[in-house]
């Protein structure tokens, strides 16, 4: 369960990735045992069936050969997601059990009766522990009664650049034994607080290992789970992927490639208010401070409507159970301060925490979008899963269609403050840059650049390919990515084109690859008297010469207009019948794609580029 999620920079490639890596490792261990001999007499038949006390020694089931000199070796980023590849997601053995866990003071108190079953003698029995400055976790495990001596077997360590001895440490312990299946029993002590902030850079970097209440683990191809925790009624636990769990909630891990990537701990004094629908069972957690029964009304219909909206898009039945949001003003995020100065948000998987600075009803009046998005996330991010930031940009595009429906009269003005911020600050880097190299660049450049450009990119998509066509890349990106998980942008690329049916290498160009947006202007227009009606031509230009479909509404005195679509490239001539005289012209009136707007009057009409 070992895992490497995070951002990993490839040097001389295209592109980098967000691929689960798990560390393994293998050692050569030495020693012996003893074993006792019978002692026979030749006085009598009784003496000799007697035993020495020797004689009655039993060798143990197994035994773990330690080298006479332990390896301790460092390792690269990189070479972990290798031996993760090769050797450790390779073995043989499946592992299950059950753990009770009890946490007081900071600690955490484990106890892991487990099973490790195929175990072929020879085979390296592979461990994994966090490492950080303070020693986070004791360890002591004993297989089919034999103790382990971890300080005797090799070692093998990742640790994240620029960070003074926080990282990953694998053992690498053989053992000799005729048995397939071996039990045991690991107690362990995790000092959690002194160790949360060296717990977050792991999480930053995706390193996730065990379950959220280990923090240690052994590799194994299968894995079943289960845990019970123990601690004071006003803890609670956001575990990601799994909800919020209370004292006494039973919690099973069974997928050993799925990144436990650890959980937030709070303990304010919290309540919660429950309600069903449609099969989702709903809980929404807070502090007295932030509840008002007229905001969990607001906040309980835009969780409905967030989840139905979403299915009928998506025709994906998600979340399956139960969806956990809490209002808890503690809570930050790095993109606090970028998306919001109030309110800080985010979805762990099954579980919202918003971080509002004011009360539920506040949020639920002037953020429905963030819930909206937080929600989307159930589709994008936990049913399709990726591993370079594709759910942002997905998720926001949900986000956006959702408020569309949720807020019309609103809408247009809304995705037009959108478009502003992200031609404005999102223009200092391409998105496929944000995208797999986000940490080189500003929190406000990866929100407008890979978010919001992302976002405004697939709207575009979705214009080009028509709505019939796009729905079909769209669903087919989440069913797809459910399956084998985005690993990187030519794969992103590669689905859209193979689902399309099209050849879209010109269209990523543009919107992936540069920093420009279409930057339109009209020229040489001119207006005649044809009959009763009129003829109009002018010239759209394009000074970033982009290739699209360009809509343009053209306005007349009557208050009607007549809609129109061109494909510019670099330029595009246009000529337009109007039965009545026109006095406006408006390109992108829907806010189709991000451009840059301008207003201006050429030859006595307006001209809005939207």
């Amino acid at each position: 369960m070992l895992t490497f999620t995070g951002e990993l920079k490839v040097r001389n490639a295209l592109l980098a990735s967000l691929v689960i890596l798990m560390v393994l490792m293998s050692g050569c261990l030495g020693g012996e045992a003893t074993t006792g001999t019978t002692s026979t007499g030749s006085a009598s038949n009784t003496v000799s069936s007697l035993q020495s006390p020797a004689s009655q020694y039993k060798a143990p089931p197994l035994r773990f050969i330690y080298p006479e000199e332990p390896a301790n070796v460092n390792m690269s980023f990189e070479n972990m997601g290798e031996f993760f590849w090769k050797t450790y997601s390779a073995v043989p053995y499946s592992q299950y059990g059950n753990i009770s866990v009890n946490y007081y003071c900071g600690v955490f108190h484990g106890r892991y009766e487990f099973v490790l079953t195929n175990f072929t003698s020879g085979t390296p029995l592979y461990l994994t522990l966090p490492m950080t400055p303070r020693n986070p976790i004791t360890l002591n495990i004993t297989i089919e009664g034999v103790p382990l001596n971890l300080s005797r077997v090799n070692r093998y360590r990742f640790i994240i650049p620029k960070e003074k001895g926080v990282g990953v440490e694998v053992y690498a312990v053989n053992v000799s034994t005729s048995l397939t299946t071996l039990k045991g029993v690991a107690e362990y002590k995790f000092y959690y607080l002194e160790n949360k902030n060296y717990l977050l850079s792991l999480i930053s970097w995706g390193v996730g290992l065990g379950t959220d209440f280990s923090w240690w683990e052994f590799a194994s191809r299968n894995v079943s789970i289960t845990v019970i925790p123990r601690f004071p009624k006003d803890t609670v636990f956001v575990l990601i992927r799994k909800g919020i769990i209370r004292s006494g909630m039973e919690v099973t891990y069974s997928d050993p490639l799925h990144p436990y990537v650890g959980f937030i701990l709070h303990i304010p004094n919290l309540e919660w208010r429950s309600f069903e629908w449609n099969g989702v069972n709903f809980t929404v957690y807070f502090t007295p401070s932030t509840y008002s029964d007229e905001g969990f009304e607001l906040v309980k219909k835009e969780l409905i409507f967030g989840v139905d909206f979403y299915r009928n898009m998506t025709g994906i039945l998600l979340p399956p159970e139960r969806l956990d949001v809490m209002f808890y003003p503690g809570f930050t995020t790095s993109m606090v301060s970028h998306f919001s100065r109030e309110v800080a948000t985010a979805n762990f998987g099954h579980v919202i925490i918003i971080g509002s600075a004011n009360d539920m009803k506040y949020f639920a009046l002037n953020r429905p979008s963030l819930v909206f998005h937080e929600v989307a996330h159930e589709w994008a991010g936990h049913y399709a899963r990726d591993y370079i930031g594709i759910k942002e940009p997905l998720a926001t595009f949900m986000e956006m269609d959702a408020y569309g429906k949720w807020n019309p009269d609103d809408y247009l003005s809304w995705l037009n403050d959108k478009e502003y911020g992200t031609v404005k600050y999102g223009n200092g880097a391409t998105f496929y840059d944000t995208l797999i190299n986000s940490r080189m660049y500003s929190l406000s450049q990866v929100k407008w650049g890979m978010y919001y450009r992302g976002a405004f990119t697939l709207r575009s998509l979705r214009f080009v390919l028509g709505e019939e066509n796009f729905s079909t890349v769209f669903l087919g990106l989440l069913e797809k990515f459910h399956v084998a998980p985005c690993k990187n942008i030519m794969m992103f690329e590669d689905t859209i084109e193979e689902l399309s049916g099209e050849d879209l290498g010109w269209f990523f160009d543009e919107w992936f690859n540069s920093t420009l947006f279409p930057d339109y202007n009209i020229t040489n227009l001119s207006l005649s008297q044809a009959g009763d009606g009129y003829n109009l031509t002018f010239t759209i230009v394009d000074a970033s010469n982009f290739t699209m479909p360009v809509p343009v509404r053209v306005y007349l005195e009557n208050g009607d207009y007549v809609d129109e679509t061109i494909w510019v490239n670099g330029t595009a001539t246009v000529g337009i019948e109007l039965p009545e005289r026109p006095v406006k012209i408006v390109i992108d009136p829907y806010e189709w794609m991000a451009n840059v707007n301008r207003k201006f009057e050429v030859e006595g009409i307006w001209v809005d580029v939207n």
